[in-house]
């Protein structure tokens, strides 16, 4: 099962060179960046990610696990 990391922007830099999928979203759960693991389990590309509502991305059954 691949693992989906979610981080708060806080102004950070979003590099995160890591094996797992990572978005990077707002207080407005908006993404704002998104690394290479995490557009291919949502299956869509990172223009069509970065500026998307997180629960426009997310499958439903994903949905409950974040909070």
């Amino acid at each position: 099962m691949a693992s989906l990391a979610l981080v708060h922007d806080r102004g950070a830099p979003a590099a995160a060179p890591a094996a797992k999928a990572v978005l990077v979203v707002t207080d407005r759960r908006r993404c704002v960046e998104a690394n290479d693991q995490a557009c291919d389990m949502i299956g869509l590309g990172r223009d069509e990610v970065v500026g998307r509502r997180l629960d426009s991305l997310l499958k439903p059954d994903m949905r409950g696990r974040l909070s």
